[in-house]
């Protein structure tokens, strides 16, 4: 049985040699899947993280999420690791840590 520091290496790397295009179809697909989802269109806040490192993409599920008129946070990791929601804005600019009002 893989521990589950091996089974997130295994994940990591795989998403590391994953082709953008391959990447940006899944991405795509996860995308049009989503929105279409009921629970999903009825929401009024959505929770996303920040993809990078070969992830699905989520920038473009975040601004169209905002274009639609709905809340967006992000999970943003503070002191002792503690992980908290961040509030996004329409048209503010992404930076580390969470610079706007935070969700309790």
């Amino acid at each position: 049985m893989l521990t589950k520091e091996q089974i997130r290496t295994t994940i990591l790397y795989r998403l590391k040699i994953q082709k953008e295009e391959d990447r940006n179809k899944k991405s795509s697909r996860i995308k049009a899947k989503l929105f279409k989802n009921r629970i999903f269109k009825r929401a009024k806040m959505v929770m996303f993280y920040m993809s990078f490192g070969g992830e699905v993409e989520t920038g473009n599920m975040i601004k169209e999420a905002l274009r639609i008129g709905k809340t967006v946070v992000v999970p943003v990791i503070g002191r002792k690791r503690i992980m908290r929601p961040c509030l996004l804005k329409r048209g503010a600019p992404l930076v580390s840590g969470c610079p706007l009002s935070t969700i309790s």
